[in-house]
């Protein structure tokens, strides 16, 4: 290198003298050796890391071998034994259950199939099954009415004022005279109950003004002359207008046809008692108060309408035996109140018994106003 010296003076300048410092050591910079990819090699450990790592490994495999062996992210106990066997016997009744359910079903199906092949349902009277059930829930049901109203019975049967003869008339003389035939009706029917044999079965009775009409059927001819004679003997006993006696084999145990037509002779006399005026809740109650003394089924007194000036009609419908109804109708007439019977109608109930109330009666009732004052 070629140095030009531009200064006035010859020689090195003071800038250019080169001045030799000490030696100082330099320390040496640590560089990463570069290795080439063909000079890695894996790493081998030897010595005790290595013999440690096998023995934890056969521990491993021997407790894997023998069972013992439990991943660590299991976090879930195991079930215990009676729980995986209850879960077991459930699966198994149900299995068991259902399949039994399908036997049922299929039996089931199977006797419906038989049924309807043989014919069997065409026998079974369904109308019959009906109502021998509707007969069942009915009967429960009156006696849980008769069971719900038996200590209200108690009470009224006790005297009631309102039955006993007034001190004055309460009812016009027109209406008393209408009030005292009905009574005679009610005694001509009572007389003809109390002498009809208790074996016979009584298909029709009718009275109306001073006549009782009646069709049964007896066992023999001699009890008609029986009962013939026990009607002629009666004090207000007038004629018999038609007793015809004929045969009737539709009835089997009962052969013998009664056609009978009796006439009675009306009192018109006055018993020296003066009639009493009630109201409607009050007619009833004396109504149930004799159904209860006389031991006959009855239901609510029909009024068909409301109290006016005016004559009123009703109607009293019931059940009984001849001995139950003809003490209902004694003990009606033992009432003196503006009630009066205008006819009266029994008949031989559905019912096939004679035990249990086979008859069926009604009475129509007139209700009498008030007198005017």
């Amino acid at each position: 290198m070629i140095r030009l010296n531009l200064a006035t003076s010859p020689g090195y300048q003071n800038s250019e003298i080169f001045l030799q410092m000490p030696d100082v050591e330099k320390s040496p910079t640590q560089e990463k050796p570069v290795v080439s990819a063909t000079e890695i090699q894996p790493s081998v450990n030897t010595g005790e890391d290595v013999f440690a790592k096998a023995e934890k490994n056969l521990d491993l495999i021997e407790q894997a071998e023998k069972g013992e062996f439990v991943p660590k992210h299991t976090s879930v106990p195991p079930k215990k034994k009676s729980e995986i066997v209850s879960v077991k016997t459930h699966r198994v009744r149900r299995v068991v259950f259902r399949y039994l359910g399908y036997l049922i079903l299929i039996g089931i199906i199977g006797a419906g199939f038989w049924g309807y092949r043989s014919g069997f349902y065409k026998q079974v009277d369904f109308s019959r099954i009906a109502s021998f059930f509707i007969e069942k829930f009915s009967r429960a049901k009156k006696t849980e009415l008769a069971d719900k109203t038996q200590n209200v019975a108690e009470s009224i049967l006790t005297v009631l004022p309102f039955t006993q003869p007034s001190d004055k008339d309460e009812i016009a003389p027109e209406y008393i005279k209408m009030i005292i035939a009905g009574k005679n009706r009610l005694d001509f029917t009572r007389r003809v109950l109390e002498n009809l044999p208790q074996n016979s079965i009584l298909q029709y009775l009718y009275t109306k003004d001073n006549s009782v009409t009646f069709i049964m059927n007896i066992r023999t001819q001699q009890e008609c002359d029986v009962l013939k004679s026990a009607l002629e003997g009666t004090s207000q006993f007038v004629s018999t207008e038609v007793f015809r006696i004929e045969p009737d084999l539709s009835v089997g145990t009962h052969p013998v046809r009664l056609t009978a037509i009796v006439k009675f002779q009306e009192d018109t006399a006055r018993s020296g008692k003066c009639y009493r005026f009630i109201d409607d809740i009050k007619t009833s109650q004396v109504i149930f108060v004799a159904g209860k003394r006389s031991m006959i089924s009855l239901s609510p007194l029909k009024i068909f309408s409301a109290p006016s000036p005016d004559v009123r009609m009703a109607q009293i419908n019931g059940g009984g035996t001849y001995a139950t109804i003809a003490t209902f109708f004694d003990e009606l007439q033992k009432v003196y109140v503006n009630c009066g019977i205008e006819d009266i109608s029994i008949h031989q109930s559905a019912s096939d018994s004679l035990q249990n109330n086979p008859l069926n009666m009604i009475v129509d009732v007139q209700i009498f106003p008030p007198r005017a004052l």
